[in-house]
């Protein structure tokens, strides 16, 4: 009987386990793709890699 129960817990804390995991997952994606949206509505169209915020500002140095 104690095996079931030990059976019964692990099987409940795995599936626990993939529900928080696919809620983060699918939160996190939903969060990368606004920052990717909102890093290509910055990029300009003469400056297509502007990545470095040092550059688009022209503080280049060196």
């Amino acid at each position: 009987m104690i095996e079931y129960f030990w059976l019964l817990l692990t099987i409940g804390c795995v599936v626990w386990y993939m529900v928080v995991l696919g809620y983060v997952a699918y939160r996190g994606a939903g969060d990368i793709r606004s920052m990717l949206r909102q890093i290509a509505s910055q990029q300009s169209p003469e400056n297509p890699v502007a990545a470095d915020s040092n550059v688009q500002r022209g503080d280049q140095t060196g």
